[in-house]
């Protein structure tokens, strides 16, 4: 039995945790945010039902990134133009249904769909209050599907720039608070957080 449980978190942490965490490692931007969710919901499968029902309710109360705003920054840097495509179209359809950027919105956690096939299938779409993604408005519906249309590079998008909530915040959070402790002022801590960042790139 003890032998059993063993090679089971074995294979779990060989099979699932440690191609996450390289995953996450690797592609920590914002745009990729919901394909390694997906990946990680996915990779578990193989487990007995007990297991998972153990492991589906803790990814389903962290699921940040199966938000739709988040879904739909992923999809839109996605290599595949349909999946691009349809982002946009989603992106004006929720700006023509709710205009207004300048209210509070308040963050629901979607349903997650745990047997999707891929991560634009992780949320029942029609169920979702969709929400265009504030980062992109400054970017007009027009603009929005002729950059889809003219196949522009991912680098010219901003979101890519802002890191998800792993490694990378943890490491900036580290850094504030590090300057916070070295440093008296404000602009001392700013010029101390560049320029530890910019000695690191």
């Amino acid at each position: 039995m003890c032998l059993n449980a063993l090679k089971k978190k074995i294979g779990w942490k060989t099979r699932v945790y440690a191609p996450s965490w390289f995953r996450i490692k690797v592609h920590n931007s914002t745009k990729d945010g919901a394909r390694p969710l997906w990946h990680f919901i996915s990779s578990p499968l193989y487990l007995p039902k007990k297991y998972r029902d153990i492991i589906e309710p803790v990814i389903s109360r962290n699921a940040y990134f199966a938000a739709p705003e988040n879904t739909l920054l992923a999809m839109l840097t996605d290599e595949r133009y349909h999946i691009g495509n349809l982002a946009a179209r989603r992106i004006n359809k929720a700006r023509e249904i709710r205009p207004d950027y300048n209210c509070v919105r308040r963050f629901v956690f979607p349903a997650v769909k745990f047997r999707a096939t891929n991560y634009v299938d992780l949320i029942d779409w029609q169920a979702c209050n969709v929400t265009p993604p504030t980062v992109l408005r400054h970017i007009s519906s027009h603009e929005l599907l002729k950059m889809i249309q003219d196949d522009v590079p991912m680098d010219v998008w901003d979101f890519i720039k802002f890191p998800s909530h792993t490694q990378a915040v943890q490491r900036i959070m580290k850094l504030v608070t590090e300057a916070s402790r070295k440093r008296v002022g404000p602009q001392n801590r700013d010029g101390f957080i560049k320029t530890t960042v910019e000695s690191r790139k």
